[in-house]
This record gives structure tokens, sequence and C-alpha cells, in this order.
């Protein structure tokens, strides 16, 4: 069948054009755009649009062959009085800059153009040139890198700017397209890094594809029925997933994020995994990061359980951690306590985890809300505070043997990223309170004959 029977039948199938459409055809000046654009040129009274005009973008990474490409496309244009936006970018300065990936800069400068002009012309439909070849090479290198999300394929259509963004070649196949070219006489530009094995997608053009192709000759049209039938199914899943997302997600003023481990563990691991990749895109605009599978297992492990702590360092300086039932996102940060070295009488002294401390010889100081316990100065000797290290014991107050401070971090269910700053009241001998949680034998709850001093604990002054 020929490119013009394929790609009105899928047209209308998808229902991509209204009638009176203005439509802005991307145009690289490559043979993909170019049969593209001329087919849109010859057809435009049988698809019914309005207006066709061209958008360019000159990425000058190729020196006097950019400029050809930008010429070339300029040329056409005029000749058959199409409207045409060009501008050209120095992506190769902009990606020494940022210190970025050439490819990955050129389409995010490329797209934002597109963007600009849809926007200020108005056009209804940004077109593409991506065709069924295309969609089976982005299948095969989504499956390769382990992209989940990529082996969707790319849609036929999508919001995007004031309009759609559209793909109506995706049944069309290179055959079809060169078929095309050389039956119309279509010239176009010929990128001559297209013929190297330096990048994937060519390695794949060139030997994988045909492999394919050998095997089953309709190879193109089966990825095309996969694809769609996956976005199809991966629609209802987003929507399914985007309400169990509020349902277990919410945002808070001491956290980022916040999720609740309990309620995500009762929906099924498909969901899990969308409602984890939903949180991704809050924090990510790369693609990579989003779609990757690793960092996604990892998180979804973290949420496997509600026992104990752990966390996982994600990209771009955020962490994911897990207190016992509740899962938090923040930034990494290294936490510092306010407080360490000896400790003053009689005076308040600011220490981490929003604590005071005052220890005072002063039994009429007390401070509404604060936590009192009693204990002889001389017995207590010279009073620090510093945080915990391997090994430390406590003797607990009412209790007949020592306990390791990381066991009582655990039983009053402290995240890890607080034990590690968590200040410990101590003497040259002995830690005497593991403060806010557990007093030592030293104190009492009341004042005893021999007590001369007051510890005060409390959470606000």
């Amino acid at each position: 069948m020929k490119l013009e029977q394929t790609a009105y039948a899928y047209i209308r199938q998808c229902q991509l054009y209204p009638k009176h459409a203005r439509v802005l055809v991307a145009c690289s000046g490559g043979i993909d755009s170019m049969v593209l654009l001329d087919y849109f040129r010859t057809q435009q009274p049988l698809l019914g649009v309005q207006s066709i005009a061209a958008i360019h973008v000159n990425h000058m990474l190729r020196g006097d062959e950019s400029d050809g490409d930008a010429a070339f496309v300029a040329a056409y244009c005029e000749r058959y009085n199409i409207p045409l936006y060009t501008k050209a970018i120095p992506i190769a300065q902009m990606a020494a800059s940022e210190r970025g990936n050439v490819e990955a800069i050129a389409r995010r400068e490329r797209y934002r153009f597109f963007e600009q002009v849809m926007q200020a012309q108005a056009f209804d439909a940004l077109v593409l040139a991506h065709h069924a070849d295309d969609q089976i090479e982005n299948v095969i290198m989504a499956l390769t890198r382990g992209l989940q999300q990529g082996t969707l394929g790319m849609p036929t259509c999508r919001p995007f700017a004031s309009g759609m963004l559209t793909r109506p070649f995706l049944s069309t196949t290179r055959a079809q397209i060169e078929q095309y070219a050389a039956q119309q006489q279509v010239a176009y530009r010929e990128d001559a890094s297209n013929a190297q094995d330096d990048y994937v997608r060519n390695r794949l053009r060139h030997h994988v594809v045909p492999l394919l192709r050998n095997e089953n000759p309709n190879v193109a049209n089966a990825v095309r029925i996969f694809t769609e039938h996956r976005q199809q199914d991966e629609q209802l899943l987003q929507q399914m997933a985007q309400a169990a997302y509020d349902d277990v997600v919410c945002l808070s003023t001491k956290h980022l994020i916040g999720i609740d481990v309990n309620r995500l563990q009762l929906h099924s691991l498909a969901l899990q995994r969308r409602i984890i990749q939903l949180l991704l895109k809050y924090l990510y605009k790369d693609r990579t990061i989003i779609q990757s599978y690793t960092l996604l297992e990892r998180v979804l492990k973290l949420a496997s359980t509600n026992s104990g702590n752990a966390e996982v360092p994600l990209p771009e300086g955020f962490v994911a951690r897990r207190h016992y039932d509740e899962l938090i996102i923040d930034r990494m940060v290294n936490v510092q306590p306010n407080f360490e070295g000896n400790v003053p009488f009689n005076e308040w002294v600011k220490l981490g985890q929003h604590l005071y401390l005052c220890v005072t010889t002063a039994f009429d100081t007390y401070v509404e809300g604060a936590q009192c316990y009693y204990a002889n100065q001389a017995e207590l000797g010279q009073l620090r505070i510093r945080t915990r290290q391997d090994g430390d014991r406590i003797h607990v107050l009412g209790m007949t043997s020592a306990k390791k401070v990381s066991r009582i971090f655990i039983d009053a269910k402290v995240p890890d990223i607080e034990r590690a700053t968590w200040p410990l009241l101590v003497n040259d001998d002995d830690i005497l309170a593991v403060v806010g949680l557990r007093m030592s034998q030293h104190f009492s709850r009341t004042k005893r004959a021999t007590d001369d001093v007051a510890v005060m604990i409390a959470p606000s002054l």
C-alpha cells in the first residue's frame, strides 16, 4: 500500500486533524520530514486542514552542513509559498556550559522553540515525522535500557502547547517513505552520521530491525498494535494510580513528600509502581530518571515493609527514608546538633531535635511543660552533651541492667537520620540521659534529701 493511503487511513482512524485545523510541520530537511511536509502540501484539500506552516531548528552542530539544511528547507518553503519559522541555537556551547548531554539539550531547546511558535501563532497541531520503523527502534531501545515507560512507544497524539503534538506516520514504514520520495521526486538532505554505527539507534536500524523484518515482514504493524494496546492499558492504570496516589501521598511542611506505607501496600504491585513513578515525576523533569527501572525498584523495595528504618539516596540530592510505616522524601542534608560540649549551670541551652535543657540549683525555675528530674551534683560531675557512639549503654531509671542506646532509639521509633545527632547527657564515666527519651539511675522524678540540682528538659521555651 502506498504512503498516501496508509497515512490517510491512519489520520482518519485517529481523528488527528479537525476541519480547518492550522498545522505546523517540524522539518529537519531529512527524508522523513521532507516527505511529511510534501504529503501535507499535496494532500491539504483531502485532509481538510486550513493552513500549513513549517518549523526548522538549526542546532549548529555540523557547521556548514547544518546551515545547508536550514537553507534547503527555506528554499522548499519559498518555492511552495509555505510559511517557515526558523531558529539557530548554539547547542554545543550550551552543552559545554551546562556540562550536559548534547542530544538531551538539543531536544529540550527544539521543543521549547516549537512550543513558543505554537502558542504565539495559535497553531492547532504540531506534526512530527516519526514513523513505524522509529517506533520499533524506540521500543527495543527502551527494553535494552530497562526503561519500562519507553515500551509504550511514542503516542500518536498528546497535548502540547496550545494544541496537540501529532505523529501521522506511525503506521507508515521507512520503505513507504523512500518509495514516496522516489515517485514524487522529493529532494532531501542526508546526514552522513546516519550511515555510521556510532549511535545505538543506528546500530538497531542497520542490524536489528532488518533481522526482525526478515522474521516477520509485518513487524512494524505488530509493534504498532502492541504499543497502542499498551498505551490504552496504561491510560486506565494511570487513572487508577492517580486516585491511589492522592490517597497514600501527602505534601508536608516538615518533609517534601510523605507516604503512608500501610495504605500503599493495600494496592497491587502494578499500582504501587505507578504511584512511585508519579512521585518521581513530581521530583524530576529528567525522563531518564523518571523511567529508571533500578531506581523505581529500589524505592518500591523500601516501601515493601513497615519494619524498622531504612533509606535510599535519590538523584539530585534527594533521599527516600522509611521510618516504620511512613516513607518520606526529603532533601539530603547533613544535620548537626545545635549544641555540643560542657553544660553550664542555671542556663537553658538549645540542643538538637528541638529540645532545650537546663541544669539548675534553683528549684523554683520550673518551666511549664518541662520534664524535671533531680540528682546530686557531686555524683553527676562535669556534664557534657555529645552524640552517640558505638557500644553506648545507659543504666535506665527503673531498670536493673544497662540498655543499649541504639535499642532505646528503636523502641522510641526514632528515624535513623535523627539518631546520629540525638543529644546525650554524659559525664566522664557514664551516659546520664538520652535527652527527651530516657534518664539514668542517677536521677529521680521526686526530690530526695541529697538532691541539690534539677535537670529540666523542654520541647520549647
